[in-house]
């Protein structure tokens, strides 16, 4: 299941990490990105982005939605995922072909993201 420059727009974390746990599949993934919920995230998003280039329209984004790492897994895990590491967004922050160096997301990087996202079963 793919989510994309979608969880920065919800008024509901957890409750979207509720449905997502109910339709994933047990063995499923979850592949998202999101906005973190920093300055440096807020300029490019909104001070770059929706004021000086109108790539969005005003408005678009809430800084108050955006998210940090940390607030993101503990959804998660409340839900009943288990997270693995998230990983700054876009890909150009990492080394491709040493998945083994890549930074885990920090709460200085304007995005994050992870692509290994499986539904835990309790004793199963």
């Amino acid at each position: 299941m793919a989510c994309v420059d979608v969880l920065e727009h919800v008024t509901d974390l957890h409750e979207v990490m509720a449905d997502l746990a109910r339709v994933l599949c047990s063995d499923g993934l979850f592949l998202f990105n999101t906005i973190n919920r920093n300055p440096l995230a807020r300029l490019a998003t909104i001070t770059v982005a929706e004021e000086l280039l109108r790539l969005s329209p005003r408005g678009t984004h809430d800084p108050a939605k955006f998210i940090k790492p940390a607030e993101l897994r503990t959804a998660m895990q409340g839900a009943g995922l288990t997270p693995g590491a998230f990983r700054p967004w876009p890909p150009w922050h990492q080394p491709p072909s040493r998945p083994d160096l890549r930074p885990a997301a920090a709460d200085s990087d304007p995005l994050h993201g992870h692509i290994t996202q499986t539904r835990h079963f309790e004793g199963t």
